[in-house]
C-alpha cells in the first residue's frame, strides 16, 4: 500500500524553481515513510516499524510519528541549511529560558555527540520516577537543514539514549537522484 500526503505551506524555504509554494511531502510505501520538501534535495526515510503518522501541527514543515505502545516520539523539521549554525548554538539558544518556555523542568544530563553525519544532542527528563530520554539530530547538505527529534519515555531502568542511537541509525539521508545516478554507474 502506498500513500502520499502532501502539506502546502508559506515557510522561509525558498519557492520552488517553478515558483511553487514549499511543501513537506511524506509518502509511505512498504516498510517506510520518506519524507522530503517540494524544494529541498534531501529525502529522510524513517522505517515504519510501529510509527503512525500524527497530524502535522503548526508549522507546515514539521512532521511527527508516534509509537504509543512503546512511548517513542519522532518528530521533526525541514529548513534552510543557512538557519544551522552549529549544535552547540542550536542547544544554547533551544535550551535559553526552557522551564518558563515549555513549562517542563530543565533538561538534565545533556551530551553533545556526532554520529555519522549526523550533529546530535542528547538530554533528559525525570518526572516521578519516569524517565524521558531525547535527543535532537540535525544534518546539513544540499541547502537543507534536516532537524529530528526522538524521544522515549519509560518508568524502567533502560539504556534509553542506547534506543535513541538504534532508532536514528535505522533513518537514511539521501540526495534526490543521486541514486539514479550511482545506479547508472556515473
Amino acid at each position: 500500500m502506498s500513500a502520499t500526503v502532501l502539506i502546502a505551506t508559506t515557510a522561509a524555504l525558498p519557492a520552488s524553481p517553478r515558483g511553487q509554494s514549499p511543501a513537506l511531502v511524506v509518502s509511505e510505501s512498504g516498510p517506510n515513510y520518506a519524507i522530503t520538501a517540494s524544494v529541498s534535495q534531501l529525502v529522510l526515510t524513517i522505517p515504519k516499524q510501529g510509527l503512525v503518522a500524527d497530524k502535522a501541527g503548526t508549522d507546515p514543515m514539521y512532521f511527527s510519528f508516534n509509537d504509543s505502545p512503546h512511548a517513542l516520539i519522532v518528530s521533526g523539521w525541514f529548513s534552510p541549511a543557512a538557519g544551522f549554525h552549529g549544535i552547540k548554538e542550536f542547544w544554547a539558544a533551544e535550551s535559553a529560558d526552557w522551564q518558563r518556555r515549555t513549562g517542563t523542568p530543565e533538561p538534565s544530563n545533556v551530551a553533545f555527540e556526532q554520529m555519522g553525519s549526523w550533529n546530535l544532542v542528547f538530554y533528559d527528563f525525570g518526572l516521578r520516577g519516569v524517565t524521558s530520554a531525547n535527543v535532537r539530530a540535525h544534518w546539513v547538505d544540499a541547502g537543507t537543514w534536516i532537524d529530528v527529534h526522538i524521544s522515549k519515555t519509560s518508568d524502567r531502568r533502560l539504556d534509553l539514549r542506547t534506543e535513541l542511537r538504534n532508532v536514528l541509525k535505522s533513518f537514511t539521508v539521501t540526495v534526490k537522484g543521486r541514486f539514479l545516478l550511482d545506479a547508472a554507474g556515473l
